[in-house]
């Protein structure tokens, strides 16, 4: 059993899907109720688009072991990726209840709460991680983007700051954002965010989103438009709101948030 898992999860990283899917299928043909086995398989059907095996997937690892957090915040990852807010919060809820003391549980149960519009109780959540794990990339970005939300852009941009150094995509692409788009006077700076926003390699949809918003912020309307395709092409559909609201107030020449 624990050969298999171990292969697959090595073929998984490696990109060898099919590889990785026929190792935690014999896994679980050994072992059927392993949760990690069903989880890491969830993984694979979900990256191939074959999210109702995927949910099957994830309902049997967490019939297995209703208080394994990796399942549960994969389901939240599914029900993101189809459209479920709501139902990915309380995934991820779950999971940050299962086991408070996960960092990656609590800063997934944030970003939810944001995505629903919950930036108070987001910042309860952060607030306390972030402080006992300083050096979390994670923890702190996820805060700096509550931050924002909430309209301490100031806070949020020092935060990112102090990340800069690190040299981590994550920390220059919410920097680039909150200075495209900040309505403090004071913090925003889009040229800046441009330089940011260009310099990062293999840009996701959120990088391409402070791209376009730098873009905007500087003049250059078209090209702006141009990236929010490329944005939109890359992200998932629960972002689709998100990158049709900058798209007009691009249109429209109004402030970008």
């Amino acid at each position: 059993y624990l050969a298999h898992v171990n292969l697959g999860y090595i073929d998984h990283r490696e990109g060898k899907l099919d590889a990785a899917e026929a190792h935690y299928r014999q896994a679980l043909e050994d072992a059927p109720r392993m949760a990690d086995a069903h989880t890491n398989l969830a993984g694979i059907e979900l990256a191939r688009g074959r999210s109702e095996e995927a949910r099957a997937s994830l309902d049997a690892a967490l019939a297995a072991d209703p208080g394994f957090v990796n399942a549960w915040l994969l389901y939240g990852v599914l029900e993101e990726q189809e459209g479920h807010p709501e139902e990915a919060l309380a995934r991820r809820a779950r999971a940050f209840q299962v086991d408070p003391n996960s960092v990656s549980a609590g800063v997934e149960y944030a970003r939810s709460l944001l995505a629903t519009g919950r930036t108070n109780e987001a910042l309860a959540v952060l607030g306390p991680l972030a402080s006992d794990h300083p050096n979390h990339i994670d923890a702190q970005v996820t805060l700096a983007r509550a931050e924002s939300a909430a309209g301490r852009d100031g806070a949020a941009r020092d935060r990112l700051e102090r990340l800069l150094g690190r040299a981590d995509p994550a920390v220059a692409t919410e920097l680039a954002w909150v200075l495209a788009t900040s309505p403090d006077a004071s913090v925003r700076d889009p040229a800046r965010a441009l330089r940011l926003a260009r310099g990062i390699d293999e840009p996701d949809w959120r990088a391409l989103r402070s791209l376009a918003a730098a873009l905007a912020g500087t003049g250059a309307r078209e090209e702006a438009r141009s990236v929010l395709l490329d944005a939109a092409a890359a992200a998932p559909t629960s972002a689709t709101a998100t990158l049709m609201e900058l798209r007009g107030r691009i249109d429209r020449g109004e402030a970008l948030r």
